[in-house]
């Protein structure tokens, strides 16, 4: 088995290095390359794809239960167009891609789950687009999803995200939407949630209107 081939059934298959290490026990004559062979082919494949560093993010304290600045690490992709661009392509070849009215819809927003806090780009024109193998990560940091973490974390994004918009890919034109749970909208959005003044997220009636039954104007 070469190192690609190994490569791509550890990413197709989401086989951990636990899980790698039991598949070569049961199939040695599969000839299996070392973990050292892939991750070293794994380096050269991202090399210039993404950057790393860290930053003075917000982090639960165990001690105060508070949150303190505290040194993160910090990912994100440089070349988002061109990686999107070539998702876009191999979907294409595989006749997978089914544009609507000539747009090819991507959705962009974040998440946060096991410590860490990550942006993703998901391409809606093809069929099961929220399953993992079709998930585009452009940022990643462990840290919570705090709105200070957000506006720390996203510029580095957040400009070649907003130029896709509107941009021809082939003969489509490239439409972005944001999406995520009502909480990391509201961060995005700058509310405070649901006790805020201005809890929603469609229109402009405080709190207390809501609660009034006051419906919103219609333009």
């Amino acid at each position: 088995m070469s190192v690609d081939k190994a490569l791509a059934m550890i990413t197709d298959c989401n086989v951990t290095w636990e899980q790698l290490r039991k598949i070569k026990r049961y199939s040695a004559g599969q000839n299996i390359p070392s973990e050292r062979k892939i991750c070293k082919r794994q380096e050269e494949l991202i090399d210039g794809v993404f950057m790393a560093t860290t930053q003075k993010l917000m982090q639960r304290s165990t001690r105060t239960k508070g949150l303190s600045l505290t040194d993160s690490a910090v990912v994100w992709m440089t070349k988002i167009e061109d990686t999107i661009g070539a998702h876009l392509e191999q979907h294409f070849m595989l006749d997978n891609l089914v544009p609507f009215n000539n747009e090819i819809w991507l959705k962009f927003g974040g998440d946060q789950g096991e410590g860490s806090t990550k942006f993703e780009v998901q391409i809606l024109n093809i069929k099961s687009p929220n399953a993992t193998r079709n998930v585009i990560v452009v940022l990643l940091f462990e840290a919570p999803d705090c709105l200070y973490n957000i506006e720390a974390t996203l510029p580095n994004v957040s400009c070649e995200i907003s130029n896709m918009n509107g941009k021809k890919w082939r003969d489509y034109t490239l439409r972005m939407f944001g999406f995520g749970d009502y909480a990391y909208l509201t961060k995005l959005y700058g509310l405070l949630g649901p006790t805020g003044r201005y809890p929603c997220l469609f229109c402009t009636l405080t709190n207390r209107e809501i609660h009034a039954g006051k419906t919103p104007d219609v333009a």
